[in-house]
């Protein structure tokens, strides 16, 4: 556990990765005791100048390196395993599944989904969380069987 200790306006805080934090690559997440704009001010003004995004999914506080996410990954593990991206189905339904909808050729985003990614899809289920990405399936990818 980190606890920030602010010299300007921001009271404490203590950060704590969640749980499943070591099997997460490119990314810290943390659970959300810290409002995100506060963090990202806090991460704008320090004197490190962190390059990174700072997405709130409601489940947590997600930190990214600017030059990496969820699109620009499945771009390189696509291509590294001659998958075409245009023949991928991607189900998201957070702020930090935009760049990762975007390179796929199908873009789905579930009930409970962002506004802006519901925007950005191509279908949105009518259910939420895993009835959700279920319906997407059974639409998209076992239609007909």
């Amino acid at each position: 556990m980190f606890r920030f200790r602010s010299k300007k306006k921001y009271k404490d805080y203590e950060l704590k990765k969640v749980d499943d934090s070591e099997s997460r690559l490119s990314e810290i997440a943390i659970y959300r005791t810290i409002d995100e704009e506060i963090l990202k001010n806090i991460l704008k003004e320090s004197p490190e100048k962190f390059s990174v995004e700072v997405y709130d999914t409601q489940f947590a506080i997600h930190i990214t390196d600017i030059n990496v996410n969820k699109g620009s990954s499945l771009e390189t593990v696509a291509k590294k395993s001659g998958f075409n991206v245009d023949e991928i189905m991607g189900i998201g339904d957070s702020e930090n599944d935009i760049e990762f909808l975007k390179v796929c050729g199908l873009k789905v985003a579930v009930a409970n989904a962002d506004k802006i990614l519901k925007e950005t899809a191509d279908y949105v289920c009518k259910n939420e969380y895993g009835d959700g990405v279920k319906e997407a399936i059974e639409k998209f990818i076992l239609k007909g069987n």
